[in-house]
């Protein structure tokens, strides 16, 4: 599916002031999302208000919109998780296979920015078991639910070949796992 024009106008302008401004990443030590170690990625964070339009106002906005659309499609009132920014895989990056940590049981996935020679899927393993590979270009949204012990696992197997791959992710949860954490 495509994301909100409204929503991915607000990231493309962001990612476009700040693109030259991305930092590397610090992955936790033993952590294998990503193969970090061999191919590391950069971050440009929404909330950073040294970035050019970043700061809390962005990322409410961001939040907004993505939570509204991802309230609509898993039928729940939402509270939001995380969103950190627009992550950069390089050339050599594996994105491991993994579901997103309690209680991060919703996401959506923007593809911001990409330059590649070939696609770059991401694999989602559904509810029903099966894979799927999902090629993304940008301005597309990808949803992911692990509601009530039900996981969606994504990954992506390949090796990223040939420069980039960008995306922003957003977390929710659901309200009332949000009201009993506090």
């Amino acid at each position: 599916m495509r994301a909100p024009d409204h929503v991915f106008k607000m990231i493309k302008d962001f990612w476009e002031l700040n693109k030259d401004a991305a930092r590397p990443e610090n992955w936790p030590a033993g952590n294998t999302y990503t193969n970090h170690w061999k191919a590391p990625s950069t971050m440009v964070s929404v909330e950073d208000k040294k970035f050019k339009g970043g700061g809390f106002v962005l990322k409410q906005n961001i939040w907004n919109a993505a939570r509204d659309t991802i309230s609509e499609w898993t039928g729940q009132q939402l509270a939001e998780c995380s969103l950190y920014g627009i992550r950069s895989y390089p050339t050599g990056a594996v994105l491991a296979p993994h579901v997103d940590r309690l209680p991060l049981v919703a996401s959506a996935i923007i593809n911001v920015d990409q330059d590649l020679d070939e696609p770059w899927p991401l694999e989602v393993i559904g509810h029903d078991g099966k894979a799927h590979n999902v090629t993304m270009v940008p301005g597309d949204l990808v949803l992911c639910k692990s509601l009530y012990r039900c996981f969606c696992c994504h990954y992506s197997r390949r090796i990223l070949m040939r420069r980039l791959f960008r995306i922003i992710q957003t977390r929710v949860t659901p309200l009332f796992t949000a009201a009993r954490s506090h």
